[in-house]
C-alpha cells in the first residue's frame, strides 16, 4: 500500500492507498504482541517495551523523511520506505518459528467444503464470515467482562488522550509562547522523542519485569507511579514565566517519566487474560487509540489565547486520572506470592492425581495378569 502511493495520480487514489495501509496495519500490533507474549512469557514488559521502540524510531525516521521530501519529493520517500518495508517483511517470513507447530488437519475443512458445495461458494463464505464475527464478539465480551481489564482500558485511554494531545498541540503552544525559538524547538522535540522516549520505554519494561520477578510489585503500580510523576513535570513544562531552556528541560524529564508505561501496561494486560485471548485483548487495546483522539479534537475548539493553559490542565488531568485507574488495576491483581503458591498447589494436585491414576492403572494391570495366570493354571 505504501508503494501504491508512488503511482497515485489523484487525491482519491492517495486516500484509497492510505485506507489500505491503515487496514493492513490494524492486524500488526495484536498479532505481534500476542506472539511476543508466547515467546517471552517471563519478560513480557521488557519485550513489549522493545517492540514499542518502533514508535520513537519511526518518529526519527519521519523527521528524516521530511528532509528527503524537500530534496527528492514524497513519491521517492514512499518508494524507499515501501521497498524497505517489503524487504523486512520477507526477512521476517524467512525466520523460523521456535514454537512447537501443531499438526494441521484440513480434513474438516474439506468436508465442510464438500457439504456446502451445493449451496454455492458465496453462501459458504458468508456463513464463515458470520461465524468469525460471532467468534470475535464472544472473545471481546469475555475480555471486557473482567473489571481489572476494564480499568486498564480506561487508564490506557487517558494515557492515549494525553499523548495525542501533546503530539498535536504542543508545537503550536510552544510557537505561541516562544515565537523566536520555533526552529530550536523542532530539533529539541525530535531529539527528546527519539532518545528520551525510547530510553524511558525500554527502562520501564526492564524495571517492571525485575519488580515482578522479585515479588516486590506489579506493572500496574509502576504505571501509576509513572503517570503520577509525569503530571507535575508536564505542568511545569508550560508554566508561564519559564524560559525556553527550562521548558525543554521539564519536557525532557516528562518524557523520561511518562513514556515508561506502555511495556508494563501491556504485560499486565497479557497476564490478566487467558493466553488464547491475548490477541483479542490486544486488539481492543489498540482500538483505544481512536478514543485517544478525543482530547486533541476538544482542544481544537479552544481559543488560541487559552490553548496553552487548556493543554496544561487537560494533559495533567489525564495523567492524574490514569494513575488512579492504574491503582484500581493493581487492586484486582493478586500478589506474586499468592499467584506462585496457587500455581504450586495446582501443580502438586495435578502430580498427585497423575500418581493416583498411574497407581490405579498398575493395579488393574496386576489384577488382569493374576487372572490370566489363574486361567492358564486351571487349563
Amino acid at each position: 500500500s505504501i508503494l501504491l502511493l508512488v503511482w497515485a495520480n489523484s487525491y482519491w487514489e492517495v486516500v484509497a492507498s492510505r485506507l489500505v495501509l491503515g487496514f493492513a496495519q490494524a492486524f500488526t500490533n495484536p498479532a505481534s504482541l500476542s506472539l511476543l507474549a508466547q515467546l517471552f512469557p517471563q519478560s513480557r514488559a521488557t519485550i513489549s517495551s522493545i517492540f514499542n521502540l518502533g514508535i520513537y524510531i519511526g518518529a526519527a525516521l519521519g523527521s528524516l523523511a521530511a528532509a528527503m521530501n524537500r530534496d527528492q519529493g514524497w513519491r521517492a520517500c514512499c518508494l524507499y520506505y515501501g521497498v524497505a518495508s517489503a524487504v523486512i517483511c520477507l526477512l521476517c517470513r524467512l525466520a523460523s518459528d521456535p514454537r512447537p507447530q501443531p499438526v494441521e488437519n484440513n480434513t474438516r475443512l474439506l468436508e465442510s467444503l464438500d457439504a456446502n458445495a451445493e449451496q454455492g461458494c458465496c453462501r459458504w463464505v458468508s456463513s464463515q464470515i458470520s461465524r468469525a464475527g460471532r467468534h470475535l464478539v464472544t472473545q471481546v465480551t469475555e475480555v471486557v467482562t473482567s473489571k481489572q481489564v476494564c480499568w486498564l482500558y480506561l487508564a490506557a485511554t487517558l494515557r492515549f488522550c494525553a499523548g495525542f494531545g501533546i503530539l498535536v498541540w504542543l508545537p503550536p503552544a510552544m510557537a505561541s509562547r516562544f515565537p523566536n525559538d520555533v526552529g530550536s524547538f523542532g530539533l529539541a522535540n525530535s531529539l527528546i522523542k527519539a532518545f528520551a522516549g525510547s530510553s524511558s520505554s525500554l527502562v520501564g519494561g526492564v524495571i517492571a519485569d525485575h519488580l515482578r520477578s522479585t515479588g516486590r510489585g506489579n506493572g500496574a503500580y509502576f504505571c501509576a507511579c509513572a503517570s503520577l510523576l509525569a503530571a507535575p513535570l508536564w505542568w511545569f513544562t508550560l508554566q508561564p514565566g519559564s524560559s525556553f531552556r527550562v521548558s525543554m528541560a521539564f519536557l525532557l524529564l516528562e518524557y523520561l517519566a511518562a513514556e515508561s508505561w506502555m511495556g508494563p501496561c501491556l504485560a499486565t494486560l497479557q497476564g490478566a487474560v487467558p493466553q488464547e485471548r491475548c490477541g483479542a485483548a490486544q486488539g481492543v487495546f489498540s482500538s483505544l487509540t481512536a478514543l485517544g483522539n478525543l482530547l486533541p479534537m476538544v482542544l481544537g475548539f479552544v481559543p488560541d489565547k487559552q490553548l496553552v493553559f487548556a493543554l496544561q490542565v487537560s494533559v495533567s488531568s489525564c495523567y492524574l486520572l490514569s494513575a488512579m485507574c492504574f491503582v484500581m488495576v493493581a487492586s484486582f491483581t493478586p500478589p506474586p506470592s499468592v499467584t506462585t503458591s496457587e500455581s504450586q498447589r495446582r501443580l502438586t494436585e495435578d502430580l498427585q492425581m497423575s500418581d493416583s491414576v498411574i497407581s490405579a492403572e498398575d493395579e488393574c494391570v496386576q489384577s488382569s495378569t493374576s487372572e490370566t495366570r489363574g486361567v492358564r493354571s486351571r487349563h
